[in-house]
């Protein structure tokens, strides 16, 4: 069953914190229903979710990490039985790693690799493989 939402829906990334929090907080200021991404932090994620709610949005908590593709797709999956529809990605979603770095060479291939899978997988449907593809999720 696909669920129908008369408001525009906004996808935030990493947003149980930071940045993510305000981005998903401002875009249901403006009008949007919105799903509050995060990997780690389902206590930040239920905070996001409650300032968004108090402005109207209907919100949809999604636990994935956006550098496993099958997560990105489980969790547009979601989105369409939940809205049935998907209006704005915001990809904020980032790995931080140790400061200053353990290694002065810089990171290493396997945390390039991971970076750019966040980058890429997290930018959803379109971007990493074809919407055709994406859409049976």
């Amino acid at each position: 069953m696909t669920g129908t939402s008369t408001r525009p829906v906004a996808l935030v990334t990493g947003a149980a914190r930071g940045i993510g929090r305000s981005v998903a907080v401002e875009c249901s200021r403006h009008g949007y229903d919105v799903v509050v991404n995060y990997s780690r932090s389902r206590d930040g994620a239920e905070i996001t979710a409650a300032a968004a709610a108090e402005l109207g949005a209907a919100t949809l908590l999604c636990k994935a990490d956006v550098a496993d593709e099958s997560a990105v797709l489980a969790m547009i999956g979601e989105i369409r039985e939940r809205f049935g529809r998907l209006d704005a990605l915001v990809n904020n979603a980032d790995t931080t790693g140790p400061t200053p770095p353990p290694d002065p060479d810089g990171p290493s291939s396997a945390e390039g690799d991971r970076v750019a899978a966040e980058t890429v997988r997290g930018a959803g449907p379109g971007t990493g493989r074809d919407d055709a593809q994406a859409k049976r999720a």
